[in-house]
This record gives structure tokens, C-alpha cells and sequence, in this order.
């Protein structure tokens, strides 16, 4: 059934589990940094509008009237932003794939397991090796539509 015996298989499929493993292990952590960026950026841009749309309700019916159009026009400009760039729905993609990332990873190292245990046949090996790499390029995959 196979051209490789069963140690060159088994060999052959242990390294591309800890490819897998790098993968998933930089996704991790590159996720997670841009999730905690753009939480920041959520966070700064919210609380900066919710800021100035309080100065521009209090100074409304002051005498000083340039100070007024000119705070109303900052949090026009600064709720645009936040609402263009939509900073917690990208922190919450970012983090989903994080999470992926991470049961993936979780996944691929049960699979070392189970193959240096020799519970599974090569079959099994590699119907276990194909799930787990297409997990891995399904979530890249939906990363790059949420880009």
C-alpha cells in the first residue's frame, strides 16, 4: 500500500506534525499580538470620542463658540475612525484565530502522541496528518478574508 516503510512514514509524518507545530506556535503568537493592538486601539480611539463628545455637550451653551465647532468636528472626525476601522471586531477575529491556532496545536501534539505510541495504523497516521494540515490552511485561509 505505501512505497515507504513504516519507520520512514512514521519519521516523515513526526516532522511535518512539528512544522505544523512551528506554524501554529507563530500564529499564535502573532495573533495574539495584533489582537492585544487593536483591543489598545479600541480602547484609546472609544474612550478619546466618548471624551470629546462630553467637552462638546458641556461647552454647547458657553460663550466660547469657536471651541464648540471645533470639539464637534474632533469627535465627528474621531467617531468616523472608530467606526471605519471597527477596532473590536478585529481584535475578536484576531483573537478567534489565536484560539485556533491553539486547538490546532493542541491537536497536532496529540497526534505525536498517539503515533509514538503506535496506537495508530500509517492509515490512520496520515488520514490524522491530512485533517490536522487542512485545519491549518483553513485557518489561514479565514484570516486572510478578515485582512
Amino acid at each position: 500500500m505505501f512505497w515507504l516503510n513504516k519507520d520512514t512514514l512514521k519519521r516523515a509524518i513526526l516532522q511535518r506534525c512539528n512544522e505544523i507545530i512551528e506554524d501554529s506556535e507563530r500564529g499564535m503568537i502573532d495573533n495574539r499580538k495584533i489582537a492585544n493592538y487593536w483591543g489598545r486601539v479600541d480602547i484609546f480611539l472609544g474612550s478619546v470620542t466618548v471624551l470629546s463628545s462630553s467637552i462638546t455637550a458641556l461647552l454647547t451653551f458657553s460663550q466660547w463658540s469657536k471651541l464648540v465647532i471645533f470639539m464637534a468636528c474632533l469627535s465627528f472626525v474621531l467617531s468616523t475612525f472608530y467606526t471605519f476601522l471597527k477596532p473590536s471586531s478585529r481584535e475578536a477575529k484576531r483573537r478567534s484565530a489565536y484560539l485556533n491556532f491553539y486547538r490546532l496545536n493542541n491537536k497536532v501534539k496529540d497526534l505525536i502522541i498517539a503515533i509514538n505510541s503506535s496506537k495508530l495504523s500509517e492509515q490512520n497516521m496520515l488520514e490524522k496528518l491530512e485533517e490536522l494540515s487542512t485545519d491549518c490552511v483553513t485557518i489561514t485561509q479565514d484570516l486572510l478574508k478578515s485582512i
